[in-house]
């Protein structure tokens, strides 16, 4: 849903007349923006799993994410205008089903350390194949935003 050009994060239990249940996501990265100035803050990592950002029904706004600290990484489950799709044999979405697949192991590149560049690579190549084996499944191409994907993300070891 979008309020005043903004668009707000709404859990998939929401009450979508209560506005007490909509957090914008402005507000969240901008949080997390000064959660980043602590020296005790090494790195944010947000994995965002939205059903859209900026729809095509959203009259010529187009929403992007700022500029971000270094410390911040988001990846995102599709481009602006995409929708992200679910999966109904896994019970998650497309792109969830992926970044779990990802952290699992299916991102590794044989050191049992998936860091940021091998999860987006992976979540990168692996959504679009599930979307081509999908019948009636539209584009979905996930982004990222930020500049450190050397990060680690999950230690197999």
């Amino acid at each position: 849903e979008w309020v005043n050009g903004q668009p707000l994060l709404i859990p998939k239990n929401a009450k979508y007349d209560r506005h007490v249940t909509k957090y914008p996501i402005e507000d969240l990265i901008g949080s997390l923006v000064k959660l980043s100035i602590l020296n005790s803050i090494k790195t944010i990592t947000l994995f965002m799993d939205v059903t859209y950002v900026n729809p095509e029904k959203s009259s010529g706004s187009v929403w992007d994410y700022p500029k971000l600290p270094e410390k911040i990484s988001i990846l995102s489950a599709s481009s602006n205008g995409q929708t992200s799709q679910i999966y109904e044999d896994k019970k998650h979405s497309i792109f969830t089903y992926s970044l779990l697949k990802g952290f699992a192991g299916a991102a590794d590149n044989g050191d049992n350390v998936i860091n940021l560049d091998e999860i987006t690579d992976y979540v990168y190549r692996s959504v679009p194949k599930y979307i081509d084996y999908a019948p009636g499944f539209i584009d979905q191409t996930p982004s990222f935003n930020g500049v450190d994907l050397n990060r680690t993300i999950v230690d197999l070891r």
